[in-house]
């Protein structure tokens, strides 16, 4: 399951759709966020005993990997996560990748 959230700092600020990967990618490509700072996708974490139950992947337009492995390193390569990350690099061409999927 993924999210989406038209602002990245405080997702209880305008818009905040949890959904699959299309979904979030739509609203991403299509909601204006202002003044509200960068929009965010994340995916949403299994329930597990993490304190965050949350894990960004884009924030603005960037596709940050690096940053997947601070929250929750195990999420990296796990089959969801690899198959939302494929998605998104295609149905949000112009963002930033930074790290590798191993």
């Amino acid at each position: 399951m993924m999210y989406f959230a038209s602002c990245s700092e405080f997702h209880n600020l305008g818009i905040y759709k949890e959904g699959s990967v299309e979904e979030v990618a739509y609203l991403y490509n299509t909601t204006h966020t202002w003044n509200m700072g960068p929009k965010e996708i994340g995916i949403i974490l299994p329930s597990s005993g993490y304190l965050i139950d949350e894990a960004p992947l884009v924030v603005g337009k960037t596709l940050d990997l690096d940053a997947l492995k601070g929250y929750a390193s195990e999420l990296l390569n796990a089959p969801e996560t690899v198959e939302a990350v494929q998605k998104l690099k295609i149905l949000i061409p112009d963002l930033d990748i930074v790290g590798v999927m191993q």
